[in-house]
């Protein structure tokens, strides 16, 4: 496996008379979606293309270049993102399920048309009419969040600021986000991809584990086209997003790996990720607490109290050991995809301490999909 960007291979071999023959190429990994597809094509227009571009000045991960097209040939406003089933568009895709950020930087789009698009969006289907969710840019700089909750039914829209972000900046380059968690998806742009504004969040826009993530651009006047470069690209689940925040990568190796304790608190990576709590700063209070219930005349109980993150990809499990903590150990509940929900949770013991049986130990165990 080749990391993210572009590595140079250098290939040797030997003919049959010893001849040393060398021969150095590049492999240039996209970190994004690979699927071009012309949504709603109109006969008699070409469709979009696509082009993986090596690292832009000063970037060190590979860009794309979309040229989008779509709409009739005899022109008009036919080649957007539009009511019912008439979207003609360009969308490089690929399929996502669950949870996820979706970061990109809109590096330059030129278009003839001034309202043409380009953006990040969710799309339940790649057929025309299908419900989507997108952020996306108009050529003027106008930041805009547009979506349709209905297949076939009305888009709505709503621009946020015409060129100009509040503070005076914004307009191209700018950076945008799109993320989602659950039936929610939020957006947010940034001048410089660390510091960034979140715009709004919808709810019930979109529904399903299963929906296809990726840019689209949309020329407006049909039979032209729009040229948008995208960098800085990252489609990253919410734990990716995690480690990125925290260690600057995204995969888990080395002080990300998801067993590495970085802060010594003796809390790894994956638990510190599904307690909510930070991996680089020691806080021994974030972790499982054991807690007595009852007593007297009523049965004593252990109970394991700790905090749980909305990750449906994460499973949460209690399990218990009678009499030794070496076990053998019995799951007595669990937790995960819809059911994780934000927040506290206690778990009590399914069996009571007694003279009989004075000894019962519980434990948290995190696994991750």
């Amino acid at each position: 496996f080749f990391p993210v960007g572009t590595t140079v291979v250098n290939v040797s071999a030997r003919d049959a008379d010893g001849q040393l023959w060398t021969k150095a190429f590049n492999v240039t990994v996209f970190p994004g979606p690979s699927r071009l597809q012309q949504i709603n094509p109109f006969a008699g227009v070409a469709p979009g293309t696509a082009e993986i571009l090596g690292p832009l000045p000063g970037q060190s991960t590979p860009a794309v270049r979309i040229v989008g097209a779509g709409g009739a040939s005899t022109g008009g406003t036919t080649a957007d993102l539009w009511t019912g089933i008439n979207d003609s568009n360009t969308y490089l895709s690929m399929p996502w399920s669950g949870d996820g950020v979706f970061t990109a930087r809109l590096a330059s789009f030129t278009s003839t048309d001034a309202s043409a698009k380009a953006g990040l969006i969710f799309r339940e289907t790649t057929t025309a009419g299908s419900r989507y969710s997108t952020i996306h840019l108009l050529r003027n700089g106008t930041v805009s969040f547009q979506h349709k909750t209905a297949t076939g039914g009305s888009s709505t829209g709503t621009n946020f600021f015409n060129g100009t972000a509040p503070g005076g900046t914004g307009g191209i380059p700018e950076w945008l986000r799109l993320t989602r968690r659950g039936d929610t998806f939020t957006l947010a742009y940034s001048e410089n991809g660390v510091a960034w504004t979140e715009l709004s969040s919808r709810v019930n826009v979109l529904s399903g584990a299963s929906l296809s993530v990726g840019f689209v651009v949309a020329p407006r006047t049909g039979g032209s086209t729009a040229t948008a470069t995208f960098d800085n690209i990252s489609f990253l689940s919410p734990r990716q997003a995690w480690r990125q925040t925290h260690f600057g990568v995204a995969s888990g190796e080395g002080v990300s790996a998801d067993l590495a304790d970085p802060d010594a608190d003796g809390l790894p990576n994956l638990l510190e990720y599904a307690l909510g709590s930070l991996p680089t700063a020691t806080n021994t209070a974030a972790a499982p607490s054991l807690q007595l219930s009852g007593g007297g005349p009523t049965p004593s109980f252990l109970t394991l109290a700790f905090e749980r993150i909305a990750d449906p990809a994460l499973t949460y499990a209690v399990e218990a050991a009678t009499g030794s903590p070496a076990g053998p150990w019995s799951v007595i509940w669990t937790s995960t995809g819809p059911a994780n929900v934000a927040g506290p949770v206690s778990v009590s013991d399914t069996v009571s301490l007694s003279a009989e049986q004075p000894r019962r130990f519980l434990r948290l165990r995190v696994s991750a999909e």
